[in-house]
């Protein structure tokens, strides 16, 4: 039945039922738990011989090192390139739960997901057969079959790869707290190996994931995988494995990803005008010839480049019923990517679907309080948020008696100039349909960013203290200025100029 049914599919994405489904007996599933404990055991012992080489561990002539990408480095057994035993160790920023729980997935969607986020490379994946998942009352997180489908190469074959996973979290031999991830490659009648048309070879790939909580480096995790690999007769080259250290360190990006995609993005019909909007809803610099009008994808309020940032989202023309998808990269606001990660790290495990919703209320940070978010004159310094240690974003949380409070400060200003900017193309041609103001209070929002001026500047939150003025030792009032007003004075002064010179050029 299988042969027949595979016959007929020429193409990726292989139907839903193409594979049959996995029946387990309670006897083979405790085999296969026993087997991953096994797995762990070992990888166990093998990171505690690692950790005992001290900060800098040294692996003998046997192994050579491929090379080092921020704090990752990546050593590779002498031998065959195509079938060798390779080991990354090192720190990576975020949390070590989120890392675990970006691979959960308890459907083919989600699977696919992750793996186009991270990859950018999927093909096709399908759940074959979720045994344990995270409610079913174990002591581990997860143990399912699982197949995937990449394309490494542009001028190689796919390589797909049938295996059992299995997630924990656990302790490790000197009683730290770590998370455990084991990729093992099962040969099931059920997965046979595609047909010679679809033009993919089979992989075998064992990989044990450890990470830990960084000691002495806050939001940080210690990372330490072992891979046996056969890649099917292809070497890998060296830079491959850069380019997954390059991808591992981008880990908490990944995971705004994620979190987006549960989310879903409001659709551009509700999306506020633009023309409503004179200033940035988060700084509150004037909009200029300069600093054009951006459309964040999740609140659908509109701010300057500077306010935003990019992640890989789903493409828009994509349904959201298919599996299948492109990554492109994406604004969202930093409030929103704050408020996304402050919320629902809850959501990377459990087994949600992002949908697109009309108005996303968890995540309406503004409202049209016909009130300009101005601060008696000056500008709020704009910021980045490290709730991972993310070097993008960093975020102030101040409660209150209604809701708590997102404000932003000193950021880079992450920008993606090779990123077509649809917003940027239309700012002048009043196209965009007017939509409805969505969010919490925006008097509250000047209030926490009047607090956060004060951090800034270092000051005390007296209540005597005005965020313009500040005493200095002999009494008299010293007026603050910031970097952010002095640019926008000399801009508003350049556009004086250039109007007085067409009026003098003009008989």
């Amino acid at each position: 039945m299988f042969a027949a049914r595979s016959s007929k599919v020429n193409a990726f994405p292989v139907p839903d039922d193409y594979f049959p489904d996995v029946n387990l007996s309670a006897l083979q599933i405790l085999e296969l738990e026993e087997k991953m404990a096994l797995a762990v055991k070992n990888a166990l012992a093998d990171y505690d011989l690692h950790e005992a080489m001290g900060s800098n561990p040294s692996y003998g002539k046997g192994w050579k090192t491929l090379g080092t990408v921020g704090d990752l480095t990546t050593v590779r057994q002498a031998g065959d390139a195509a079938n060798c035993q390779c080991r990354i160790f090192g720190r990576l920023r975020g949390d070590y739960r989120n890392f675990i729980n970006f691979f959960y997935s308890e459907t083919s969607s989600q699977l696919f997901a992750w793996n186009q986020f991270m990859y950018g490379n999927a093909v096709d994946a399908a759940i074959l057969k979720n045994i344990h998942t995270s409610s079913s009352g174990k002591p581990h997180l997860y143990l399912g079959i699982k197949w995937t489908c990449l394309q490494p190469f542009a001028l190689v074959k796919k390589r797909d790869t049938c295996f059992l996973e299995y997630m924990a979290f656990t302790k490790d031999l000197r009683g730290r707290d770590i998370g455990v991830r084991v990729n093992m490659p099962l040969t099931l009648p059920e997965c046979p190996p595609l047909p010679s048309k679809m033009k993919t070879k089979r992989m075998q790939m064992l990989i044990v994931s450890i990470v830990r909580p960084s000691e002495g480096y806050p939001r940080s995790t210690e990372l330490f995988l072992m891979s046996q690999n056969d890649f099917a007769g292809f070497a890998v080259p060296g830079f491959f494995f850069k380019r997954l250290m390059t991808k591992m360190n981008d880990m908490a990006t990944y995971v705004d990803s994620k979190l987006i995609l549960v989310h879903g993005m409001m659709k551009r019909t509700c999306w506020v005008d633009k023309k409503s909007r004179s200033e940035c809803r988060l700084c509150s610099r004037d909009f200029s010839t300069t600093r054009r009008r951006q459309h964040c994808r999740l609140c659908g309020e509109v701010f300057c480049r500077q306010c935003l940032v990019y992640r890989g989202a789903r493409e828009e023309d994509s349904a959201s019923s298919q599996k299948i998808f492109n990554v492109v990269k994406t604004k969202f606001c930093r409030v929103c990517v704050a408020k996304v990660r402050d919320l629902d790290v809850s959501l990377l495990a459990p087994g949600t679907h992002g949908k697109s919703e009309d108005k996303p209320a968890t995540l309406s940070m503004f409202t049209d309080s016909g009130a300009s978010t101005k601060l008696d004159g000056e500008h709020i310094s704009l910021g980045s948020y490290a709730d991972y240690d993310d070097e993008d974003l960093r975020v102030l949380h101040r409660p209150s008696s209604d809701s708590e409070l997102l404000e932003t400060i000193r950021s880079s200003g992450e920008r993606d100039d090779a990123v077509v900017d649809d917003d940027e193309r239309s700012d002048l041609d009043g196209h965009d349909k007017p939509g409805p103001s969505i969010g919490v209070d925006m008097s509250k929002l000047m209030s926490a960013s009047q607090m956060m001026r004060r951090i800034n500047a270092g000051a005390s939150f007296d209540e005597g203290y005005t965020a313009n003025q500040q005493l200095s030792a002999s009494g008299k009032a010293t007026s603050r200025r910031t970097l952010d007003q002095c640019i926008a004075e000399q801009e508003a002064l350049l556009r004086r100029l250039m109007l007085a010179a067409q009026d003098r050029a003009q008989p």
